[in-house]
């Protein structure tokens, strides 16, 4: 059974994707976990639908705003390095809300700065954690690589608020917070027992320029342009 897995999923044959993938999988729930418990105790303070909005607003805002110029860090840095860097503080930040939650000294406004502050690195997180794919696998592995980490994000989804369900109720919010800082674990010990090719990084110095040449040619591609597009369009009609 397992030969025909890895006959159908050519990247699971990859020792490095496979140690990556089970670390991003847990992650993701844990993101999960973090997206319930965040607007529950949104509510639980509140009682304003306007505020979980805003929060939620607050965590999305940054990927619009800076996943441009994170692309270009991703572009200038080793993605390993980067990874180890988003997901070490995206970490803190979940655990810090989470002792703070549990000592009972969480208010909206802090809610809504720790949610700018985890959107922000997710601003730099999500372009890595993309591009990297491509230095874990070969060409002939990459498609299904693509597919799978679909797969684990929409098995993410599903698995996330079911299980963040059961532990506001059994610990808590601050518990579910805490339970996503850990998670992060998974992703950090995948990170360190791969063993990759040091790969040169851009040496373009102007970032500017970099984002409006990333745009012109992306905008200008008639087979990445309409997916923007759709993308776009399920992103903020859908979402």
């Amino acid at each position: 059974m397992w030969a025909k897995r890895l006959k159908s999923f050519p990247a699971l044959q990859n020792k490095n994707y496979r140690i990556y993938i089970f670390g991003q999988f847990i992650s993701v729930i844990g993101t999960w976990l973090q997206i319930v418990a965040q607007g529950w105790l949104v509510l639980q303070l509140s009682n304003s639908a306007f505020l979980i909005g805003l929060v939620a607003a607050l965590a999305t805002a940054p990927s619009l705003l800076f996943s441009l110029f994170g692309g270009v860090i991703v572009d200038r840095f080793p993605k390993k390095k980067v990874l180890f860097f988003t997901q070490s503080s995206s970490m803190v930040l979940a655990l810090t809300l989470g002792i703070l939650t549990l000592l009972n000294l969480a208010t909206i406004p802090l809610i809504c700065i720790m949610a700018f502050l985890m959107g922000t690195v997710n601003a730099v997180d999500a372009p890595a954690r993309q591009a990297f794919v491509s230095e874990l696998v070969n060409k002939e592995q990459l498609p299904s690589a693509i597919a799978l980490n679909s797969g684990i994000f929409n098995a993410g989804r599903v698995v996330g608020p079911g299980l963040a369900g059961l532990l506001i109720a059994l610990v808590g919010t601050g518990g579910a917070f805490i339970s996503n800082g850990i998670s992060y674990i998974a992703v950090i010990i995948a990170l360190f027992f791969l063993n990759l090719p040091t790969s040169a990084p851009s040496l373009n110095t102007n970032p500017l320029q970099a984002i409006k040449n990333g745009v012109q040619y992306s905008f200008s591609h008639p087979a990445i342009r309409p997916l923007l597009l759709f993308t776009g369009m399920t992103s903020i009609f859908g979402w």
